[in-house]
Protein backbone atom coordinates (compact mmCIF):
# COMPACT_ATOMS: atom_id res chain seq x y z
CA UNK A 1 0.00 0.00 0.00
CA UNK A 2 1.31 3.49 -1.16
CA UNK A 3 1.88 6.22 1.84
CA UNK A 4 1.08 8.74 -0.88
CA UNK A 5 -1.97 10.78 -0.18
CA UNK A 6 -4.57 10.53 -3.03
CA UNK A 7 -4.80 13.15 -5.81
CA UNK A 8 -8.29 14.91 -5.89
CA UNK A 9 -10.74 14.38 -8.70
CA UNK A 10 -13.50 16.55 -10.71
CA UNK A 11 -16.56 14.52 -9.58
CA UNK A 12 -17.82 13.01 -12.70
CA UNK A 13 -21.31 14.99 -13.55
CA UNK A 14 -20.88 18.16 -11.44
CA UNK A 15 -20.09 21.28 -13.80
CA UNK A 16 -18.03 24.21 -13.00
CA UNK A 17 -19.75 27.12 -11.94
CA UNK A 18 -19.46 29.92 -14.69
CA UNK A 19 -18.35 33.03 -14.04
CA UNK A 20 -21.02 35.64 -13.38
CA UNK A 21 -21.70 38.19 -16.85
CA UNK A 22 -21.30 41.43 -16.41
CA UNK A 23 -25.07 42.79 -16.68
CA UNK A 24 -25.61 40.29 -13.88
CA UNK A 25 -22.95 41.98 -11.41
CA UNK A 26 -24.32 45.25 -12.44
CA UNK A 27 -27.61 44.69 -11.60
CA UNK A 28 -26.74 43.18 -8.00
CA UNK A 29 -24.11 45.71 -7.59
CA UNK A 30 -27.38 48.47 -7.88
CA UNK A 31 -29.15 45.99 -5.52
CA UNK A 32 -26.60 45.91 -2.94
CA UNK A 33 -25.99 49.54 -2.92
CA UNK A 34 -29.62 50.47 -2.39
CA UNK A 35 -29.83 47.85 0.46
CA UNK A 36 -27.48 49.87 2.42
CA UNK A 37 -28.89 52.68 1.88
CA UNK A 38 -30.56 53.48 5.17
CA UNK A 39 -32.88 56.52 3.95
CA UNK A 40 -34.36 54.62 1.01
CA UNK A 41 -37.33 56.17 -0.73
CA UNK A 42 -40.47 55.72 1.39
CA UNK A 43 -43.95 54.00 0.26
CA UNK A 44 -46.39 56.20 -0.10
CA UNK A 45 -49.35 55.94 2.54
CA UNK A 46 -52.26 53.89 0.80
CA UNK A 47 -55.44 55.75 0.06
CA UNK A 48 -58.19 56.07 2.74
CA UNK A 49 -60.80 53.09 2.96
CA UNK A 50 -64.35 54.56 1.62
CA UNK A 51 -62.26 57.95 0.23
CA UNK A 52 -64.98 58.52 -3.03
CA UNK A 53 -67.56 60.54 -2.89
CA UNK A 54 -70.62 59.48 -0.87
CA UNK A 55 -73.12 61.76 -2.49
CA UNK A 56 -75.44 60.11 -4.10
CA UNK A 57 -75.90 61.87 -7.44
CA UNK A 58 -72.21 61.52 -7.81
CA UNK A 59 -71.93 57.96 -6.66
CA UNK A 60 -74.64 56.95 -9.60
CA UNK A 61 -72.38 58.81 -12.11
CA UNK A 62 -69.31 57.37 -10.92
CA UNK A 63 -71.07 54.09 -11.46
CA UNK A 64 -72.51 54.78 -14.99
CA UNK A 65 -68.73 56.05 -15.93
CA UNK A 66 -67.37 52.65 -14.59
CA UNK A 67 -69.35 50.41 -15.94
CA UNK A 68 -69.51 51.75 -18.88
CA UNK A 69 -65.22 51.46 -19.29
CA UNK A 70 -66.31 47.50 -18.66
CA UNK A 71 -68.32 47.58 -22.02
CA UNK A 72 -71.90 47.76 -19.71
CA UNK A 73 -74.58 49.12 -21.35
CA UNK A 74 -76.05 51.49 -18.96
CA UNK A 75 -79.02 53.70 -18.97
CA UNK A 76 -80.28 55.74 -15.26
CA UNK A 77 -83.84 56.13 -15.43
CA UNK A 78 -85.75 58.32 -12.78
CA UNK A 79 -88.74 56.97 -12.95
CA UNK A 80 -90.52 53.49 -12.80
CA UNK A 81 -92.33 54.40 -16.57
CA UNK A 82 -88.61 55.17 -17.97
CA UNK A 83 -86.76 51.76 -16.35
CA UNK A 84 -89.89 49.99 -17.73
CA UNK A 85 -89.49 51.04 -21.41
CA UNK A 86 -85.85 50.87 -21.07
CA UNK A 87 -85.99 47.41 -20.51
CA UNK A 88 -88.66 46.37 -23.07
CA UNK A 89 -86.10 48.27 -24.92
CA UNK A 90 -83.32 45.69 -24.12
CA UNK A 91 -85.14 43.04 -24.59
CA UNK A 92 -86.47 43.44 -28.29
CA UNK A 93 -82.39 45.07 -28.94
CA UNK A 94 -81.49 41.30 -28.53
CA UNK A 95 -84.28 39.92 -30.04
CA UNK A 96 -85.13 37.91 -26.75
CA UNK A 97 -88.10 35.63 -27.43
CA UNK A 98 -88.26 35.02 -23.68
CA UNK A 99 -86.23 35.49 -20.70
CA UNK A 100 -85.93 34.46 -16.95
CA UNK A 101 -85.45 36.32 -13.87
CA UNK A 102 -85.32 35.84 -10.41
CA UNK A 103 -88.29 37.32 -8.28
CA UNK A 104 -87.95 40.94 -6.39
CA UNK A 105 -89.41 43.82 -5.19
CA UNK A 106 -87.84 46.26 -7.36
CA UNK A 107 -88.72 43.87 -10.38
CA UNK A 108 -92.27 43.74 -9.12
CA UNK A 109 -92.38 47.25 -9.48
CA UNK A 110 -91.05 47.24 -12.97
CA UNK A 111 -93.94 44.74 -13.76
CA UNK A 112 -91.68 42.05 -14.91
CA UNK A 113 -94.25 40.16 -15.47
CA UNK A 114 -96.01 42.42 -18.21
CA UNK A 115 -92.92 42.89 -20.20
CA UNK A 116 -94.29 42.93 -23.67
CA UNK A 117 -91.43 42.27 -25.63
CA UNK A 118 -90.54 38.92 -24.98
CA UNK A 119 -92.48 36.01 -22.85
CA UNK A 120 -90.98 36.37 -19.01
CA UNK A 121 -90.93 33.45 -16.38
CA UNK A 122 -90.10 33.70 -13.20
CA UNK A 123 -86.77 30.96 -11.97
CA UNK A 124 -87.89 29.15 -9.18
CA UNK A 125 -84.57 26.99 -7.71
CA UNK A 126 -86.45 23.51 -7.07
CA UNK A 127 -85.50 20.85 -8.98
CA UNK A 128 -82.19 21.88 -9.66
CA UNK A 129 -81.83 19.81 -12.91
CA UNK A 130 -84.64 21.92 -14.29
CA UNK A 131 -83.44 25.08 -13.29
CA UNK A 132 -80.06 24.22 -14.82
CA UNK A 133 -81.65 23.10 -18.04
CA UNK A 134 -84.04 25.98 -18.43
CA UNK A 135 -81.41 28.64 -18.19
CA UNK A 136 -78.89 26.82 -20.35
CA UNK A 137 -81.94 27.00 -22.91
CA UNK A 138 -82.98 30.89 -21.98
CA UNK A 139 -81.17 33.80 -24.06
CA UNK A 140 -81.55 36.41 -21.04
CA UNK A 141 -81.47 36.61 -17.14
CA UNK A 142 -82.47 39.67 -15.63
CA UNK A 143 -82.23 40.53 -12.31
CA UNK A 144 -81.53 42.71 -8.62
CA UNK A 145 -78.52 43.85 -7.74
CA UNK A 146 -78.04 43.60 -3.80
CA UNK A 147 -75.61 46.72 -4.30
CA UNK A 148 -73.51 47.94 -6.41
CA UNK A 149 -69.67 49.40 -6.51
CA UNK A 150 -69.38 53.13 -8.21
CA UNK A 151 -65.07 53.29 -8.10
CA UNK A 152 -65.27 50.01 -10.03
CA UNK A 153 -68.78 49.89 -11.80
CA UNK A 154 -69.05 46.22 -10.07
CA UNK A 155 -72.47 44.96 -9.41
CA UNK A 156 -72.86 42.07 -6.16
CA UNK A 157 -75.43 39.98 -6.24
CA UNK A 158 -76.31 37.65 -3.37
CA UNK A 159 -77.79 34.20 -3.83
CA UNK A 160 -79.40 31.65 -1.83
CA UNK A 161 -82.77 29.84 -1.30
CA UNK A 162 -85.30 30.92 -3.98
CA UNK A 163 -82.30 33.51 -6.11
CA UNK A 164 -80.50 31.08 -8.37
CA UNK A 165 -76.29 32.64 -8.70
CA UNK A 166 -76.68 31.04 -12.39
CA UNK A 167 -78.90 33.67 -13.73
CA UNK A 168 -75.85 35.99 -14.27
CA UNK A 169 -73.77 33.39 -15.32
CA UNK A 170 -75.79 31.03 -17.93
CA UNK A 171 -77.78 32.96 -19.88
CA UNK A 172 -75.59 35.09 -22.69
CA UNK A 173 -77.03 38.05 -21.65
CA UNK A 174 -77.44 39.72 -18.87
CA UNK A 175 -79.18 42.52 -17.57
CA UNK A 176 -78.73 43.54 -13.94
CA UNK A 177 -81.06 45.99 -12.02
CA UNK A 178 -79.90 48.26 -9.54
CA UNK A 179 -81.68 50.90 -7.24
CA UNK A 180 -79.64 53.74 -6.46
CA UNK A 181 -79.84 53.81 -2.40
CA UNK A 182 -77.67 50.71 -3.30
CA UNK A 183 -74.99 52.19 -4.53
CA UNK A 184 -72.00 52.56 -2.38
CA UNK A 185 -68.21 54.18 -2.88
CA UNK A 186 -66.19 51.39 -2.68
CA UNK A 187 -65.82 47.25 -1.45
CA UNK A 188 -64.94 48.71 1.94
CA UNK A 189 -67.87 50.62 2.06
CA UNK A 190 -70.03 47.84 1.12
CA UNK A 191 -68.71 45.00 3.50
CA UNK A 192 -68.68 47.50 6.61
CA UNK A 193 -72.75 47.57 5.82
CA UNK A 194 -73.22 44.26 4.31
CA UNK A 195 -72.73 42.83 7.72
CA UNK A 196 -71.39 39.80 6.76
CA UNK A 197 -71.19 36.89 9.33
CA UNK A 198 -74.74 37.47 9.70
CA UNK A 199 -75.77 37.39 5.66
CA UNK A 200 -74.71 33.92 5.12
CA UNK A 201 -77.02 32.11 7.90
CA UNK A 202 -79.72 33.52 5.22
CA UNK A 203 -77.50 33.41 1.73
CA UNK A 204 -75.02 31.11 0.30
CA UNK A 205 -72.64 33.45 -1.78
CA UNK A 206 -72.29 36.71 -3.55
CA UNK A 207 -71.41 36.98 -7.03
CA UNK A 208 -69.23 40.45 -7.57
CA UNK A 209 -69.64 41.08 -11.66
CA UNK A 210 -67.39 44.08 -13.17
CA UNK A 211 -68.51 43.71 -16.90
CA UNK A 212 -69.46 40.97 -19.61
CA UNK A 213 -67.41 37.94 -19.48
CA UNK A 214 -63.76 37.72 -20.69
CA UNK A 215 -61.01 35.31 -21.19
CA UNK A 216 -57.84 34.94 -22.96
CA UNK A 217 -56.10 32.49 -24.54
CA UNK A 218 -51.99 32.09 -24.23
CA UNK A 219 -51.76 34.20 -27.22
CA UNK A 220 -53.60 37.00 -24.84
CA UNK A 221 -56.64 37.35 -27.80
CA UNK A 222 -59.42 38.04 -25.94
CA UNK A 223 -62.46 36.62 -26.09
CA UNK A 224 -66.22 37.10 -24.45
CA UNK A 225 -68.68 35.20 -23.06
CA UNK A 226 -66.76 31.73 -23.22
CA UNK A 227 -67.21 31.64 -19.34
CA UNK A 228 -70.29 34.07 -19.01
CA UNK A 229 -72.64 36.38 -20.61
CA UNK A 230 -71.26 37.90 -23.53
CA UNK A 231 -73.12 40.98 -22.75
CA UNK A 232 -74.05 43.29 -19.97
CA UNK A 233 -76.65 45.60 -19.31
CA UNK A 234 -77.49 47.79 -15.94
CA UNK A 235 -80.47 49.07 -15.45
CA UNK A 236 -79.79 52.05 -12.46
CA UNK A 237 -83.23 52.84 -10.90
CA UNK A 238 -82.73 56.52 -9.15
CA UNK A 239 -86.13 57.80 -8.24
CA UNK A 240 -84.37 60.43 -5.97
CA UNK A 241 -83.16 62.73 -8.76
Amino acid sequence: MSGSSPTSRPVDGVQKKSPSSPGREAVLSRIRAALRNASGTPLPEPPPLSSFAADRAELVRQLAENASRVDVEVHIAATIEDARATLQQWLTDVHASRFLYVPGPTLERLGISQISSSAPNPLFTNPADEEVRALLDCPVGVNEATAAISSTGTIIEASGQGRSRLISLLPPVHISVVTSERILPDLAAWVDRANLSEAFYRLSAFTLISGPSRTADIEQTLTRGVHGPGQMYMLVLDEMT
